[in-house]
């Protein structure tokens, strides 16, 4: 037993080392330096509906590039965004962070903002509430439920500084799927860039599948120790 818990300790000392180095990155390509300035991002699923996503090198919270993102349909609600989705796991915490930033060329004059967004969706693409389960954040009424990060970036945010902004939340029951959104939220009539940088979502699914085969690796050079 006492190989078992020292293999186990080690392990979760690996575990931690990797963990802290993919929160550092971010999700998939959360600082989008895996791009040339203009491409699509990599990693990322866009829906442009609404406005144009670009990875853009005028401005950068760290490196060199971050995420462009125009909100072109004035008036009309126009919500483009770009996402990840991952499996979740219901009443694991889950927390969703990241920089925004207007130029003081084009700051936000309107009802419009930005912000990052936490969504569960069940087996069958339910979106589900999370009221009560937000500990940072806002809960976002129905039917599109999810916690919205905060602060918002809007007009009453300063311009030319990346604004940091978060959300926190537990999964809910019969959760299948989360996902990560950022998202330019135009309810206005002065369409405005926003850009997004340093994203990181915690926790990683591939940290989970970590923690998992080391603790059956343990357990398997354990049963072998025993027999020998």
């Amino acid at each position: 037993m006492k190989y078992l818990h020292l293999l186990l300790t080690a392990g979760a000392f690996t575990v931690a080392s990797v963990s802290g180095q993919i929160i550092a990155t971010g999700i998939n390509n959360g600082g989008f330096e895996d791009d040339d300035s203009g491409d699509p991002p990599s990693g990322w699923s866009l829906n442009e509906v609404g406005g144009s996503i670009t990875v853009s090198d005028e401005y950068a919270f760290a490196g060199s590039n971050s995420l462009a993102i125009d909100s072109t349909g004035a008036g009309d609600w126009a919500v483009p965004n770009a996402f990840q989705s991952f499996p979740a796991t219901p009443g694991a915490e889950y927390s969703l962070s990241g920089y925004m930033f207007m130029p003081d060329s084009d700051p936000i004059t309107d009802a419009s903002f930005g912000i990052f967004k936490i969504e569960f969706q069940d087996s069958g693409g339910t979106i589900l509430d999370v009221a009560g389960l937000v500990t940072t954040g806002t809960a976002a009424g129905g039917p599109f439920f999810g916690a919205e990060s905060d602060p918002q970036l809007n007009s009453g945010s300063a311009s030319d500084t990346w604004v940091f902004s978060e959300a926190v939340v537990t999964a809910p029951a019969g959760a299948a799927s989360v996902g990560f959104y950022l998202l330019n939220v135009n309810q206005g009539i002065n369409p405005t860039t926003i850009y997004f940088d340093n994203i990181t979502a915690i926790p990683e699914p591939k940290t989970y599948a970590l923690i998992g085969g080391l603790l059956a690796l343990g357990l398997v050079m354990y049963r072998r120790r025993r027999r020998a």
